[in-house]
């Protein structure tokens, strides 16, 4: 069975004639829902995707750049992270173990004062912050 957040999420998709997801039910023990998606910056396609369950925490994550740091460029690509970091406070950018770049967002919130309208003005801060770093961030992984 769907969990609240996700029926609350499902349901302003579809009042607002939102249809760029796809959702997944993960059928784990947290009762988790997956939306993917893609959102285009700067003529690249990065995939997102928006994870809820029954805990207290709903998950933003883009990947921004696919399997790019390397033992070349990796200090440079993580200073250059821990600077965004350190000035965008909702947002936190990471390098995973295959060298790809992700921004995530956590979102705390019970089902009862789960605000989907919230995580749909996130992703909107999500896009704008990339369309401003985006090339800088590239511009650090190709150096």
């Amino acid at each position: 069975m769907m969990n609240e957040k996700a029926k609350k999420f499902s349901l302003m998709l579809e009042e607002n004639k939102i249809t760029v997801f796809t959702m997944r039910e993960l059928q784990d023990e947290f009762n988790g829902v997956a939306y993917n998606s893609n959102m285009e910056i700067h003529g690249e396609v990065l995939p997102v995707a928006i994870v809820m369950d029954d805990s207290i925490y709903a998950m933003i994550a883009v990947q921004v750049a696919s399997g790019k740091v390397n033992d070349k460029n990796v200090h440079k690509v993580m200073e250059f992270l821990n600077e965004l970091n350190a000035k965008y406070k909702i947002t936190k950018y990471s390098v995973d173990e295959q060298g790809n770049i992700v921004l995530n967002v956590c979102i705390c919130s019970t089902a009862k004062k789960f605000d989907s309208e919230l995580i749909r003005a996130v992703v909107d801060v999500m896009i704008k912050q990339l369309e401003e770093v985006y090339p800088q961030i590239m511009k650090q992984v190709w150096q």
